[in-house]
């Protein structure tokens, strides 16, 4: 994939990351409440979606997950969680996901509840990318849901 130039299909970028969240460290994640984006375990992979489901908003960490298995030549051919974000953010990026997808994920794979994720800062599909999350894992889904300031 060329992230030099555009491809013909649409890219969402929201808002821009800020700088105080780029200074906040990263730690190891143990709970769904202590989920956090550690850009020192980002990785870069092509897997096919195996299950798209919903979470529900009681849940801390809700929103659209994909049980993806990677390819085989990508961290040994594995079967985990894709957190792509909550779900009307998702459903606002006008892309939607189903079994037998091939995508490529770019995102922090973390320990949560002793379950290997990833934290998607970007999912693309075919000629589409959405973009979830700045480099630091700063969600734009925080940024996407502030009012309007005039």
């Amino acid at each position: 994939m060329n992230r030099g130039t555009p491809s013909p299909g649409l890219v969402f970028a929201f808002g821009a990351a800020s700088g105080s969240a780029a200074n906040k460290a990263a730690t190891e994640v143990k709970t769904h409440s202590e989920a956090r984006y550690d850009t020192a375990t980002v990785v870069d992979f092509k897997a096919t979606v195996a299950d798209v489901r919903e979470v529900p908003k009681t849940d801390p960490l809700n929103g659209l997950y994909l049980a993806v298995k990677t390819e085989a030549t990508v961290l040994k051919s594995e079967t985990f969680e894709v957190y792509v974000g909550p779900t009307d953010f998702v459903k606002g990026c006008e892309i939607t996901f189903a079994k037998g997808d091939k995508i490529q994920v770019i995102g922090s794979k973390i320990t949560l509840d002793g379950v290997d994720i990833v934290l998607a800062r970007e999912v693309s599909r075919q000629q589409t990318t959405i973009i979830l999350r700045g480099k630091n894992g700063e969600p734009f889904w925080k940024l996407w849901s502030r009012p309007v300031e005039k």
